[in-house]
């Protein structure tokens, strides 16, 4: 994890803003789009805490915990649909095919993608 401070959403000139739209529970997306960052940079930002830091949790209600929560849980989601999206379309490949992707994604970045495909090929 990286302190305050060394993620891009912590150098952002407009963090603040960013850090009260995840206050208030938007979906990451939806806030990466409007400043101009990756929603995984700001997945990464929440997960890490960093947009916690000189908010006081005990000023939190149940509803804003709650609706943040679920927030969490469907962005979640749009990652496993986006994870389920691509297995179906490596499905689809000629085995000839899917072993040249997963060798090509062995080869670029380890084995971190080749997981996700174990069983379609």
């Amino acid at each position: 994890m990286a302190a305050p401070g060394t993620c891009s959403v912590c150098r952002h000139p407009r963090r603040e803003e960013i850090d009260a739209a995840l206050h208030h529970g938007e979906y990451s997306r939806v806030v990466g789009e409007r400043f101009g960052l990756t929603n995984a940079t700001i997945k990464g930002h929440r997960r890490s805490g960093h947009h916690l830091v000189g908010r006081t949790p005990q000023r939190w209600s149940a509803s804003h915990i709650a609706d943040t929560m679920l927030r969490r849980i469907e962005d979640l989601r749009d990652d496993a649909d986006a994870l389920q999206n691509l297995r179906l379309a490596v499905a689809t490949l000629p085995p000839a095919e899917r072993r040249i992707l997963i060798e090509e994604l062995r080869r670029r970045s380890g084995r971190v993608e080749v997981v996700a495909l174990r069983g379609v090929a």
